[in-house]
C-alpha cells in the first residue's frame, strides 16, 4: 500500500492524486499505468489540515529497489510530484525438507524440499548441500508452474555408511536477484545392512556345506 497526504493552504480539493511506478528517481523511469489514489475518509472536505490518499497494489510491482511517483494538481496550480524509494525482498519459502528412505542403510537417498514464491516466479537456483557439496535438485514435475501454492524438488544420492550432513538453499529470481534463503544443516546416520550381510553370509556358507556333502557322498560311492 502506498499513501500520501495533500494539504492546500486555500482548501482546494485535488483535481487528481495519483502513483505511478518508476525504476529510476525520474520520469525516464516511468511504468504504466498511472493509478488514481482514493481517499481514506471521502467525506473529509477540510483540505488545510490535510486530507489522505491510498493506492492498495495486490502485487507490489517490483522486488528489490524501486521508486513511486506521487502526483497531485489542483485548481490552476502547476502539478506537483514527489518520488519516494522503496524497496521490497518478496517472500520465499522452503518447507517439507527431508530425505528417504528412512532406513538408514546404505544406498540411494532422495532429497525433497518444496519452493514457494509469492509472485509464481521459479527459484534462481535450489540446491541441496550434502556433506558440504551442492547439487542443484529437480523438479518432481517438469511441467509444474504453480510456484505461488508451492513446487516440489528432488535429488538423489548415493550415501555411503557413516554421519552425512545436508541441507538446502534457494534463491528468488524476479526482475533482480533477491537475497538467498537457507534451511539449518540436517544430518543422518547410515549404517551397514548388517541384516543383509547375515543372509548372504548364511548363504555362502550353506553354498559351502552343500558342496562339502556332495564331496563326501561322491567319495563314498567311489569306495
Amino acid at each position: 500500500m502506498c499513501w500520501l497526504t495533500y494539504t492546500d493552504a486555500d482548501n482546494d480539493p485535488p483535481n487528481y492524486v495519483r502513483c505511478e511506478r518508476s525504476t529510476t528517481p525520474g520520469t525516464s523511469g516511468l511504468q504504466p499505468p498511472v493509478n488514481n489514489m482514493i481517499a481514506n475518509d471521502s467525506g473529509d472536505v477540510t483540505y488545510t489540515d490535510g486530507k489522505q490518499y491510498y493506492f492498495n497494489w495486490f502485487y507490489f510491482p517490483f522486488v528489490g529497489t524501486g521508486f513511486i511517483l506521487f502526483m497531485v494538481q489542483s485548481g490552476a496550480d502547476a502539478q506537483v510530484t514527489k518520488f519516494v524509494v522503496c524497496f521490497q525482498q518478496v517472500e520465499i519459502i522452503l518447507s517439507h525438507l527431508g530425505v528417504t528412505p528412512a532406513n538408514n542403510n546404505a544406498g540411494n537417498h532422495t532429497f525433497f524440499a518444496n519452493y514457494t514464491d509469492t509472485f509464481n516466479n521459479p527459484p534462481n537456483y535450489l540446491y541441496v548441500y550434502i556433506n558440504g557439496i551442492s547439487y542443484s535438485m529437480s523438479k518432481n514435475n517438469s511441467s509444474d508452474t504453480h510456484f505461488v501454492i508451492g513446487v516440489d524438488y528432488f535429488y538423489t544420492s548415493y550415501l555411503l555408511e557413516g554421519n552425512n550432513t545436508f541441507a538446502f538453499k534457494a534463491q528468488m529470481y524476479y526482475t533482480v536477484v533477491g537475497n538467498p534463503i537457507y534451511s539449518g544443516t540436517f544430518w543422518i546416520k547410515i549404517h551397514n545392512d548388517t541384516a543383509n550381510n547375515n543372509v548372504f553370509l548364511v548363504l555362502i556358507v550353506a553354498s559351502l556345506l552343500s558342496i562339502f556333502i556332495i564331496l563326501i557322498v561322491a567319495t563314498r560311492k567311489k569306495e
